[in-house]
């Protein structure tokens, strides 16, 4: 009862600790309401004090009285209450029979957490003395080592007690915690019922003194003494383990023989360890049979769908995308073989057939990642030498590896995809594309170690089988990627110790040591992924620079050609005023394929720092929440930021590829990520501007002059504005008119590039004016080079705008509202009026240079046959096949005969333009009503990729790729009448290898050209 009235005094001073009724409580808010300080009404105008000086007495005779209403007779009787009221009056009563015991005024008092702390510990020491009473009669009759049949009695007994026990502790635990943290923070410094508290000299001191005074038939002396015992957590939690009351020890003092017995037991059996297959044993298995599954699934898997470069977010969707703001996953890594481990659900899969499945997938996803590795490189050498692309001789590679070396650049690419497995073994893994891997994998655990409550299993399972996996991927490297043969000696080579998984490294281009796998393998995956990002970017830039540089200025640099594919020797108009043809085709490819790839690498990584230092800033904060303690440590010792981590790739081989003029700083992001001056615009005229040569606008001009172009130019002749709409991802957005694009999908962005073109020396050079007023960005090209450029960028625009629209109007169902399709008609309406006016301006002009006045249509049709837009020409005409045929369709002649009866043609230019505004009324009349509907969010921005190479040049020639119109649909692994031939040839050789002195009877022989079997010895009747 004093407990009770104490809380109930807490209710009205406001001072309760519990969620129930204190703060925020809608009790707390009624008391507050009838005591705030404001006009509201107060109880008789008394104060929180005055009121329960008032009325306390009455609420303790309240319940006395409840005391003395007999339930069971549902009568009140008044001489037990008077009796009550006399022995327990409030002014007298105290929490004992003693009369020097504390009184209920000063008791209730006391804060509520260390009344409710002396109630806990009253309520154990009783609890406990007879639960040891129990514990007593369990295992009274029991001796260690004796009466075995008491035993069982007595383990249940102590099994029950300790297990009752285990909760007190806990909440002791708890509570000794607030209470030397309150008394710490002098929470009740100012308190003055908490004066025992500040004096105590710890929880179970406090605790043990008011136990005292409150019972005094011994009940109570649970927490006079100290703990015995040694706690294995001390270290977490000093002050309330050295606090502990002997009461909590298990097992009691009194008990500890009867409940630790512990008799000497001989050691069970070893179980037998059953044997598993070595990891070249179940290589074998997939790989030395020509029609395995193992080649079908592998070559379905990596060349049934197309995947497009690294995956920043938007090309994989959910299928590979990992929901992670700033995080690029490998085509590598999407393109990951899974089979056996995605056909791993069994009822009640075993760690062994984990084991295979991992050292299966592994084994497949080498032999496929080695053969399209080597191809690769064979390739890019032949680029390089500027040769035809033809397979010749044994790969330089297969013989380094019959040696027994890995290349270093594929051995990196072993430990990345090593690295992925781990985290696919431990649930690590952050894309969302292998969730029934996971999940079968995970499923393995739960049945195989059911009961046991292992919850470091998978790591466990893969220290012990990881070794194996590795052994498997060395295994899968010495199989013939086009003939399916195994090769011994590379197998000895490869799987020599060098390579094996504790002693295999990265090799450094320093000389100093490199990383272990297993240490490799540890790291977190974005950050593998990171560093396998920068390694690729570097290595391929270095390629891709090569080439360019071989391209535009040749081998030994007797070439001079600017990006967009003209010979910067010629750069005035001929004498009959034709122009000129794209001499430097190759060149204006290659430029045009690099300035996106480097726009896109400049995305990914600005997407990745950002992540980068959220991560590593986060993982300062709480480590334990993200990675591991240790690594964290380290890591951020090394790199504390990502510059430091990008820097030491410097160390590392295929950084730069030995290219002294590429250099890589990725603190300087607009120097690193810019586009090559191998791709240049030309830079010097009048190298070959004589007299004798140039046209009568320019004679005068340029004798013997010469200027570069690059430079600022002023006072042009005859200067006009040339604008050019172009679509844009950066952040510019949509400005001007083209605003109503804004949402629709169609574009990204659009910017307005401004030229201003004017006459200097007869030629009509164009000078770009800086979106963001750098220097760098003021170029000056020559008025073919734009003409080129606007040509190029509409096409790539059209092209795109097409595939969006074609949505709309190819939608079949009316109700629904594709991507708000009136809005997308009404943009590429406005972009279509737009490109009508600037292709005036900039045919007009480039026509005027050279001195071209007539009909245009066939020079406009010549230049786009011989651009370096080949493919988004014949994408644009589409369903025609042919300029030329597209070129007498109806969107290129007009319905007017001219006075001979010929229709007049129209450039291919506004053919097109002509072809989309027909498309544009269809879909502005088919979603007239569309407005008001609500539509599905538009579609992600499209993004560039970084594909090395067609991947229809990586499969093995016994994959279907692409598919063989005379084998059977689902066919993947086809092989050579060749190669059946000698598989037949073989298995007959096996049959009768062994078999000697054949016998027949020769009378029984039948012979087609006469002769009997009994007459042998005349060769000619035979």
């Amino acid at each position: 009862m004093f407990y009770t009235f104490g809380d109930l005094r807490d209710f009205l001073f406001g001072t309760d600790i519990s969620k129930k009724h204190g703060e925020k409580s809608e009790l707390k808010n009624k008391i507050d309401f009838l005591f705030e300080n404001t006009v509201r009404k107060i109880p008789n105008r008394k104060t929180r004090q005055e009121w329960w000086d008032a009325y306390g007495p009455e609420i303790w005779e309240a319940m006395l009285c409840a005391l003395s209403y007999n339930a069971k007779e549902k009568k009140f009787k008044v001489h037990v209450r008077n009796t009550l009221t006399k022995q327990y009056g409030y002014s007298n009563v105290t929490f004992t029979e003693d009369p020097n015991g504390p009184l209920l005024s000063k008791f209730s008092e006391t804060p509520q957490f260390f009344r409710w702390f002396t109630e806990w510990g009253e309520d154990f020491c009783k609890q406990q003395k007879e639960k040891i009473r129990v514990l007593n009669k369990g295992c009274e009759r029991f001796t260690c080592g004796k009466n075995g049949d008491e035993k069982a009695k007595c383990v249940s007994a102590c099994k029950e007690y300790e297990q009752w026990l285990q909760n007190w502790k806990d909440q002791y635990v708890q509570q000794s915690e607030k209470f030397n943290k309150d008394k710490k923070n002098e929470k009740y410094k100012q308190d003055p019922a908490a004066t025992e508290v500040r004096n105590a000299s710890s929880a179970r001191d406090y605790l043990n003194t008011q136990l005292q005074k409150l019972c005094k038939n011994g009940d109570c002396t649970c927490m006079e003494k100290p703990f015995t015992q040694s706690q294995p957590d001390a270290g977490k939690n000093p002050s309330a383990i050295t606090d502990m009351p002997e009461a909590l020890d298990y097992p009691p003092t009194d008990y500890k023989e009867k409940c630790d017995c512990k008799v000497p037991v001989p050691p069970p059996k070893k179980p037998e360890v059953p044997q598993v297959p070595s990891p070249c044993t179940i290589v074998d298995a997939i790989l030395g049979d020509k029609s395995s599954m193992g080649y079908r699934e592998g070559c379905k898997h990596k060349y049934n769908t197309r995947y497009v470069g690294w995956d920043c977010g938007n090309n994989g969707g959910d299928k590979t995308g990992s929901g992670e703001d700033g995080l690029c996953i490998p085509l590598r890594r999407q393109r990951l073989y899974v089979k056996d481990l995605e056909e791993l659900k069994d009822e009640n899969p075993s760690h062994e057939s984990l084991r295979e499945a991992f050292i299966k997938s592994a084994a497949v996803e080498t032999f496929f990642s080695w053969h399209e590795f080597k191809k690769e490189k064979e390739k890019e050498e032949k680029e390089k030498a500027q040769l035809v692309y033809k397979t010749t001789g044994p790969n330089e590679f297969d013989k380094k590896l019959e040696s027994g070396e890995i290349p270093e650049e594929f051995k990196h690419q072993m430990f990345y995809t090593f690295g992925d497995y781990r985290d696919l073994c431990l649930g690590k893994d952050i894309c969302k594309d292998m969730s029934d891997v996971q999940k079968n994998i995970k499923n393995v655990f739960e049945n195989a170690d059911r009961g046991i409550g292992k919850r470091d299993a998978p790591k466990d399972w893969w220290n012990n089988n990881a070794e194996a996996i590795w052994e498997g991927m060395l295994c899968a490297l010495s199989y013939d990627t086009e003939t399916k043969e195994l090769k011994n000696g590379v197998r000895t080579q490869v799987n020599a110790e060098k390579n094996n998984y504790k002693n295999i490294k990265f090799t450094q281009k320093s000389g100093r040591n490199g990383q272990e796998l297993e240490a490799f393998v540890s790291r977190p995956q974005f950050i593998r992924w990171f560093e396998e990002w920068a390694e690729d970017f570097s290595r391929k830039q270095s390629y891709k620079l090569k080439k360019i540089q071989n391209e535009c200025q040749g081998v030994n640099g007797g070439n001079n050609c600017d990006d967009d594919g003209f010979d910067c020797d010629e750069m005035s108009p001929n004498k009959e005023g034709t122009f000129e043809t794209f001499n430097c085709l190759s060149c204006a490819k290659s430029c045009r394929s690099y300035k996106k790839w480097i726009n896109t690498k400049k995305a990914e990584f600005e997407k990745q720092q950002s992540k980068y230092d959220n991560e590593i800033a986060h993982s300062k904060i709480n480590p334990d929440n993200i990675y591991h303690q240790n690594f964290v440590q380290d890591f951020l010792k090394k790199y504390a930021s990502i510059h430091l981590f990008l820097e030491k790739l410097k160390d590392e081989p295929y950084s730069n590829d030995d290219n002294e003029d590429i250099i890589i700083d990725f603190k300087n992001i607009d120097k690193t990520f810019k586009h090559t001056q191998y791709c240049a615009p030309c830079s010097t005229l009048g190298v070959k501007c004589k007299i004798d040569d140039c046209t009568e606008f320019t004679k005068n001009r340029c004798d013997k002059k010469s200027f570069n172009v690059t430079e600022v130019i002023q006072d042009k002749e005859n200067p006009i504005d040339v604008h050019m709409l172009v679509s844009d991802n950066g952040p510019n957005g949509f400005k001007g008119d083209l605003g109503v694009c804004k949402g629709t999908g169609v574009f990204t962005g659009i910017r307005k590039d401004q030229w201003t073109c004017g006459y200097v020396c007869g030629l009509d050079i164009c000078s770009l004016k800086s979106h963001n007023g750098k220097k760098d960005d003021q170029k000056n090209i020559l008025i073919r080079a734009l003409f080129k450029r606007w040509i190029e960028h509409f096409l790539e625009d059209y092209n795109k705008i097409n595939d969006k629209l074609s949505q709309c109007i190819n939608n079949t169902n009316k109700s629904i509202c594709i991507n708000e399709c009136k809005r997308k008609c009404d943009c590429v309406g406005k972009w279509e009026e737009e490109k009508r006016k600037e292709w005036d301006i900039v045919k007009k002009r480039f026509f005027n240079q050279y001195k071209i006045y007539d009909s245009r249509v066939y020079e406009v049709k010549s230049f786009l046959q011989q651009g370096p837009f080949h493919d988004d020409v014949q994408k644009a005409i589409k369903p025609s096949k042919y300029l030329d045929e597209f070129e007498d369709s109806n969107e290129c002649t007009d319905s007017d005969s001219s006075g001979n009866g010929q229709h007049k043609k129209k450039d291919v230019v506004i053919c097109l333009l002509d072809k989309l505004q027909k498309q544009i009324e269809t879909c502005q009349t088919k979603h007239k009503e569309t407005s008001g509907n609500t539509c599905s969010p538009p579609p992600n921005p499209d993004t560039q990729t970084d594909t090395p190479l067609p991947l229809e040049s990586f499969p093995p020639p016994f994959c279907n790729v692409p598919a063989n119109p005379c084998s059977d649909s689902g066919v993947t692994n086809v092989v050579t009448v060749k190669d059946v031939a000698g598989e037949v040839r073989k298995k007959a050789q096996e049959r009768v290898k062994g078999i000697k002195g054949l016998t027949a009877d020769a009378s029984q022989g039948k012979y087609e050209h006469g002769g009997e079997g009994s007459d042998l010895n005349k060769e000619k009747g035979i």
